[in-house]
């Protein structure tokens, strides 16, 4: 069965039609994992919120049986800002003015018909591999059906459209590989979040990697402990570290241990993002020593250089870190003698060194890990719910429409506003 989402009143021969015309979610396909030959999804992705299409992509991808096909198009950004400057600079007068307003915010003509996302080659090419994705080229329109004459979406000149192919043996049917040549590296308290050791113990046994901890407050001295001891092993090839608030699955350390073989890589890290603040834990730095970010092209790519990155879920090559002088992690005070901004901590200490000890070290786009972060829950005003972080409350105390309701309903009864009387 192929499934075309999104086709409006368009029909093609050979495809069951997916839209909201019909009562359909594009975020839900109703059929078997791994049934579908195909699944179609012509300048839908655009319309759905930031945070379902990485979800989005992955539904519509295990639907698809192995082999099958993910064809999407959607307006490309730099196509459509490359023709909007062209006609700004034309002097033709006769021609009508270029749309490109409406090729980045939709047509707005109903509430469904807004943009809500903007694309790219490099980015869709990366949405796709992400979801395991394979041979993902570029595709025409070429179907034939009841409304072939009609224009459709993906044959506009400003449509980006690529297909993608599911690999031919489903990822959950192919067995795990086993690493014996590598181990798995901890440092944490005597009490850890129950979800972080489910997720590392079914994780490091599916691949039969074992687990080695140390316990201690001082990170720097527990984690050099750990790693001295596989450095000693001669067996060992590969040392994993894991934090003690990670959340992963096996695949994802094969897919680290492939990327770094394959490009030849001493250390290699995944996405990760940072708790309480919306960054990923890495960083760029120039040669001037000056920060710089990561550039949207670089998110395309299986694996990109960096300076620093985190210890969440990191392989590190044993044969590189044997050569490092000792000691691995340090942390000094900052100048004025503080623990503030200015401090090295012990993970960016490591990472300086490794950089004058000549290591290439990167972070993968294509491995994405969690962050186990604590939250607090409030009602809000309309009786609804919102989160706030445990660094928010600790800084700052309660929210403010906390704060404001809870000030008004303490006051005198005559103070309070009509409303809060009674």
């Amino acid at each position: 069965m192929k499934i075309d989402i999104g086709c409006g009143t368009q029909r093609y021969e050979g495809y069951t039609p997916h839209d909201w015309s019909l009562d359909h979610d594009a975020r839900y396909l109703p059929y078997e994992d791994n049934s579908l030959e195909e699944v179609r999804a012509s300048h839908v992705l655009e319309h759905l919120p930031k945070g379902d299409v990485e979800e989005t992509l992955r539904h519509w991808v295990s639907k698809i049986k192995p082999g099958g096909i993910l064809r999407i198009a959607v307006p490309d950004f730099d196509e459509i800002v490359r023709l909007a400057a062209l006609d700004r600079d034309s002097e033709d007068e006769s021609k009508p003015p270029f749309p490109w307003e409406s090729y980045i915010m939709g047509g707005q003509t109903t509430p469904y018909d807004s943009h809500r996302t903007l694309w790219n080659y490099p980015k869709l090419k990366h949405a796709m591999e992400q979801q395991g994705l394979i041979d993902i080229t570029e595709w025409k329109n070429d179907y034939s059906g009841t409304n072939s004459t009609k224009r459709e979406c993906s044959d506009h000149v400003f449509s980006l459209n690529l297909a993608g192919r599911k690999p031919g043996v489903a990822a959950h049917d192919a067995p795990p590989p086993k690493y014996p040549d590598m181990r798995a590296v901890m440092t944490m308290p005597r009490l850890a979040w129950t979800d972080n050791m489910f997720c590392v113990s079914q994780a490091c046994m599916k691949i039969g990697i074992e687990v080695q901890n140390s316990i201690g407050v001082f990170y720097g001295q527990g984690i050099q402990r750990v790693l001295e001891s596989c450095v000693a092993a001669e067996n060992l090839k590969w040392a994993l570290t894991i934090d003690y608030d990670s959340i992963f699955d096996w695949k994802d350390i094969v897919c680290l241990r492939q990327i770094a073989e394959d490009a030849g890589l001493d250390a290699i890290a995944p996405m990760q993002a940072g708790r309480e603040r919306n960054v990923a834990l890495f960083n760029t730095v120039a040669e001037d020593g000056s920060v710089q970010p990561a550039r949207a092209e670089d998110f395309a790519k299986p694996w990109f250089p960096v300076s620093t990155m985190h210890f969440g879920l990191t392989l590190i090559r044993l044969d590189t870190l044997r050569k490092m002088p000792k000691p691995w992690f340090k942390s000094d005070p900052a100048h004025d003698g503080t623990w503030n901004d200015g401090r090295m901590d012990d993970d960016i200490y490591f990472w300086r060194k490794a950089k004058e000890n000549g290591w290439k070290i990167g972070v993968s786009p294509k491995v994405h890990i969690g962050h186990i972060e604590c939250m607090i829950s409030w009602v809000t005003p309309d009786k609804g719910k919102e989160y706030q972080s445990m660094f928010s409350w600790l800084r700052g105390g309660k929210p403010w429409y906390v704060r404001n309701r809870e000030q008004v309903w303490r006051m005198p009864t005559s103070l309070r506003p009509p409303e809060a009387q009674g």
